[in-house]
């Protein structure tokens, strides 16, 4: 077998996992049950060594003895390190977790303040078509050629005001009740139904088309 075939046979053999800490600990307990006998073993050889038998029983039983609590020793060193090694794993696990839920604040927070430019970018746009609505609407009244406004043709401000808050009832309809729903509206918490209601640009078309034809048709008191 050449070297590089060995090495590849040992890259790819399992590894075996190692031991829980479980595991160790019933180890530990096991090799420290078997210290009181290796102890009295060793007593025993030194009692009859010192009567002058058995010198080599006593270099076995303190071989054993020493054996025996290095065994235990090196377990407990090992219930150390896998203790270290779980405390590393759950620390960048948490650390993991966190770094993922920093990432997803961070995401929310950017759309966030991308929504917040849009909507002030709009806001800004829906106030100037607003004030040209009010603008023309008021402009148009005065320009009748009946000098009168007539019911039904949306020039004047209150009635401007109430359909353009209900156009944003109808597109934040979705939405009653929650959080999420557009501070503004007629509505308020109550059952709306969007489907019911014309939109804005249809209800001014639709009052424009009276107005003119009311006009053109003569007003009269």
């Amino acid at each position: 077998m050449t070297k590089s075939s060995l090495l590849t046979r040992l890259s790819n053999a399992v590894t075996p996992s190692p031991p829980t800490i479980a595991e160790l600990q019933r180890r530990i307990d096991a090799a420290s049950a078997a210290l009181p006998d290796l102890e009295r073993a060793r007593d025993i050889a030194a009692l009859a060594a010192e009567s002058g038998e058995g010198a080599d029983r006593l270099t076995e039983a303190e071989r054993a003895l020493v054996a025996g609590r290095d065994r235990v020793a090196k377990l407990q060193a090992a219930v150390r390190a896998a203790q270290d090694r779980d405390a590393t794993r759950a620390r960048e696990a948490r650390d993991a977790l966190r770094q993922s839920r920093l990432a997803a604040f961070r995401k929310h927070l950017e759309a966030r303040d991308a929504a917040a430019v849009r909507l002030a970018e709009g806001i800004a746009a829906l106030v100037a078509d607003w004030q040209l609505l009010v603008k023309h609407s008021t402009a148009a009244g005065a320009a009748s050629p009946s000098g009168h406004v007539m019911d039904g043709t949306l020039l004047s401000a209150a009635e401007l005001a109430f359909i353009v808050r209900q156009e944003f009832d109808r597109y934040a309809a979705g939405a009653i009740g929650e959080t999420n729903r557009f501070p503004c509206g007629v509505h308020g918490g109550s059952a709306f139904d969007p489907a019911a209601v014309p939109s804005l640009a249809e209800e001014i078309a639709r009052a424009s088309a009276h107005a003119e034809k009311q006009e053109q048709e003569g007003w009269s008191p």
